[in-house]
């Protein structure tokens, strides 16, 4: 090998052994993930009124058709948990698109399932991502909220803690 070819070689490897990371300047990433991180914590869904007719639901569960279905099933999960611990139905299911039935009778459940055609909820929050568990209190104003799927096992475990009777 030429000289040339090794210099050559060696100025295409530099970047990869030397560059891009620079893990000196990049800010240390904290240990607490951000408990509110869409802002929601505080504001109050207007529009659930004009979807869910009966408002005895502390909690609202919105998915639609086309979310993670493993996301979707835990969702139902917790709405079961939360409805058979609590002895009543706590949780207005709410599906945004598409039709409920096939994950109705996938995860057994038998309750009413409300529909927001219009998607009101989430554009009213900013679109968030869906599936979504809502804790409200009797004003409609959010004081709690998990993401099926990503919310891990603590999360989920003190959401369920937190619905009152």
């Amino acid at each position: 090998m030429m000289l040339k070819d090794k210099v050559f070689i060696v100025l295409l490897l530099l970047p990869f052994l030397f560059g891009c990371s620079n893990e000196k300047n990049k800010p240390q990433r904290e240990v607490n993930i951000q408990k509110d991180e869409y802002d929601l914590i505080g504001r109050r869904i207007t529009s659930i009124d004009s979807i869910v007719s009966d408002r005895k639901y502390g909690v609202v569960f919105v998915f639609n058709y086309y979310d993670c279905g493993n996301c979707v099933d835990l969702g139902f999960s917790v709405t079961k948990e939360i409805d058979s611990l609590y002895h009543e139905r706590k949780v207005a299911v709410i599906s945004t698109v598409g039709s409920s039935s096939f994950y109705q009778k996938r995860n057994a459940y038998y309750e009413y399932v409300y529909a927001d055609s219009k998607d009101l909820i989430r554009k009213e929050l900013k679109y968030i991502p869906t599936p979504i568990m809502i804790l409200m209190d009797s004003l409609n104003t959010i004081r709690n909220y998990i993401l099926p799927g990503t919310s891990d096992k603590k999360e989920i475990i003190s959401f369920i803690e937190s619905v009152e009777n």
